[in-house]
This record gives C-alpha cells, structure tokens and sequence, in this order.
C-alpha cells in the first residue's frame, strides 16, 4: 500500500488514511492486529464447537455432506441410492477398473452429480473417496495448529459412522491404490524439487509432476 500509493478508506468514512502520516500508520497497524486477533478468536470457537460437538456424539460438523449419506440433526445416516453407488465404485476399483472408468461410470451411467462441479466428476474426487475411512464406518478428525511454523495435532478423534464398505473391500481397495501409486511413483524418470509437495487446492490429492528433460 505505501510503495503503489494506495488509498485506503476504513468503513464509512470518506476521507482515506494518509499512510505517509506516523499517526495514521499507526492507527492503520492497530485496526490490522485487532482484525486479526478477531479472525483467530472466531477461528478457535469455531474449531472448539466442533470438537465438543463430536465429544456429543454427533458426527456431522457442517460443510459439505459427504457422498453416500444425508444428515439428520447432526448425525450422518446412509442414503441408500448413493451409498449403493459408493458399493459398486469400491467394486469396480477392486476388480481391476481404473478411476477412469469410474468418472466415466458416474459420469454416464448415474444421475449423480459432483457437489462443486459442473463439468462431472474429478478423477482426485474420486481416488479421495476410495481413501475415505467415512465408508468403512470410521470418521476421523484432528484439530491442528501452527507451532514455530509447523503443524501440530492438539487433539484427535475417531468416531464409529454407519458403515457402507466392508472391512474386507476397503482393505482391497486401499491395497490396489498403494500398488498403483508405487507403480506410478517407480515409472518415473526424471525427479523434481517439487515431488509430493503440490496438491490440488480442491480435493487435495496429490499433483504429479511431468518434466521434460533436454534432447
């Protein structure tokens, strides 16, 4: 703001702050550490309410409702049109079928539509969903915090959920995406400084990388 010039007006007052004025700067630098001491506070009750209402035994805590259930009060129960959709994704997967032709399955075969999409289903979505512990009947949440620049896990907790996937398929299933992922990791040739460390900022899969190296 004081390099570019900037004029800055705060709430209905028309006349903007004069950055180059100490007392103004000073008054600027106030309102930024109450504001942001505010965000941390609202953040906290936020995080807080969730937890004790987890500790409850609720087992939904706002946001998105996840695929293959509906919410009543605060507690996840399976839908059955798409919790039957989740058993035959799970199946394909762990009969050979590539995520693939899981979007295409989706896609094409269902009326089921992503959440946060429009153009169908995202094959991240998808590979998310076959590592949700949600379906085989265990939900997991963490409560993490920044220390000296790191993450650090302050309290966890793990909940029983109504349970879509078997233990034996899940266990399938997780073991066909371990493979496929060494699998992809092995084929590559060139390494970059980027490996394992970009995610996709909507589903949170990892991004892999493709270089190409000098002929």
């Amino acid at each position: 703001l004081l390099n570019k010039g900037v004029r800055v007006f705060v709430g209905s007052n028309e006349k903007p702050y004069d950055l180059d004025n100490s007392m103004d700067e000073m008054v600027m630098g106030f309102l930024s550490l109450i504001s942001q001491y505010d965000n941390k506070l609202r953040r906290m009750r936020s995080v807080l309410g969730k937890r004790n209402s987890l500790k409850n035994g609720n087992t939904f805590v706002g946001g998105t409702k996840p695929f293959g259930y509906d919410v009543k009060g605060k507690k996840l129960v399976i839908n059955k049109e798409e919790s039957e959709c989740i058993k035959e994704i799970f199946k394909m997967y762990s009969d050979g079928k590539s995520t693939m032709d899981i979007k295409t399955y989706l896609d094409i075969k269902t009326s089921f539509r992503p959440k946060r999409s429009n153009s169908g289903w995202n094959i991240g979505t998808i590979q998310k969903m076959l590592g949700n512990t949600l379906y085989k009947g265990e939900q997991k949440w963490e409560w993490k915090e920044k220390v000296r620049g790191e993450d650090k896990i302050v309290d966890k907790i793990v909940l029983k959920t109504p349970m879509i996937i078997s233990n034996r398929l899940w266990d399938d299933v997780q073991k066909t995406l371990d493979n496929n992922l060494r699998s992809k990791n092995n084929s590559k040739i060139n390494q970059t400084l980027f490996d394992g460390l970009l995610h996709c900022k909507s589903c949170q899969m990892k991004l892999s990388i493709k270089t190409k190296s000098d002929s």
